[in-house]
């Protein structure tokens, strides 16, 4: 579990900043591992990111005054980290930039192809991102690998937020302002929007679509989300899961079986693996037949 939060558009003044704060603040009931920040400011990305609570992030006092109070501000975005893939150091702390997204993820990725190196499974994503696309990526992931992303895409200029069903995502847009708010829980922006006196409109992100919103047309004459424009990101059919040999089927002591091609493994090499739900029963997949172009065509029941 992770925090994401964050601020859009072009009316951003001091009083924005300040609830950016508060909402990074608050999101430390989600994670207190690592914090980080990335602005948006003169068209330039900056990103800060440490090895400490949000709340010690925001003490450093070059940092506030530096970093977050840019009058030139468009975007600001936040993440607070609960660990779970990946070390605790300021390398494996959102957001993470590639040559065209600063983003941040919160969730956990269950596909193998994110856990085979050194890197946590977000910034893997982030990397196929680059490759492949932002929605060629999400809709090759399994069902059961969890999501909410905030991401900004240097090249257009655009920011793009969504989730899936196993991580919230929710949004506030000031009535009479063209700054749009987003946090992971609704009482966080309720609490912290409330508190300012900024009376907003409320909506929940719709599951497996992904918003893709010009910063330059958050106004109050364009009320969220109706004029974005959205991708349907849906999950592959297969329901691929993290492989658990205390519930493998053993053909001995030492080995169990990949259910595809029948492959005899050892106990280590099971782990490296995968398990899958197919009917109410748990089947192995060894490494080769992870590949996705080689898996079954079932639907998943699982």
């Amino acid at each position: 579990m992770c925090g994401i939060c964050g601020v859009a558009g072009t009316g951003v003044v001091q009083e924005d900043r300040e609830i950016f704060r508060q909402l990074l603040l608050v999101s430390s009931l989600r994670g207190i591992d690592s914090t980080g920040v990335a602005v948006l400011a003169n068209d330039q990305i900056k990103i800060e990111k440490e090895v400490t609570s949000p709340s010690n992030f925001l003490q450093a006092r070059d940092r506030k005054y530096s970093l977050m109070d840019n009058f030139g501000t468009d975007m600001m975005m936040g993440h607070a980290r609960w660990a779970t893939v990946g070390t605790v150091n300021p390398e494996n702390a959102h957001p993470f930039e590639t040559a065209k997204y600063v983003a941040a993820h919160n969730g956990t990725l269950v596909d193998y192809r994110f856990h085979q190196n050194d890197l946590t499974d977000s910034e893997n994503l982030f990397n196929e991102m680059e490759n492949r696309g932002i929605c060629e990526t999400l809709t090759d992931l399994s069902s059961s690998s969890a999501y909410a992303i905030q991401l900004y895409d240097k090249i257009t200029g655009k920011l793009w937020l969504g989730h899936n069903k196993h991580r919230p995502l929710f949004i506030a847009q000031a009535e009479f302002g063209r700054v749009l708010y987003w946090a992971s829980e609704l009482e966080m922006l309720q609490l912290v929007l409330k508190r300012n006196g900024v009376y907003a409109v409320y909506k929940h992100l719709i599951p497996d679509l992904m918003y893709e919103i010009d910063i330059t047309e958050i106004n109050n004459e364009k009320l969220a989300p109706a004029p974005w424009i959205t991708h349907k990101v849906p999950p592959k059919e297969i329901d691929i899961r993290p492989f658990n040999p205390k519930k493998a089927k053993k053909k001995d002591d030492n080995t169990v079986i990949c259910s595809h091609c029948l492959k005899a493994l050892s106990d280590q090499e099971a782990v490296n693996g995968y398990q899958w739900e197919s009917a109410g029963k748990n089947m192995c997949i060894c490494e080769p037949c992870m590949n996705h172009e080689t898996q079954p065509k079932e639907k998943n029941v699982g």
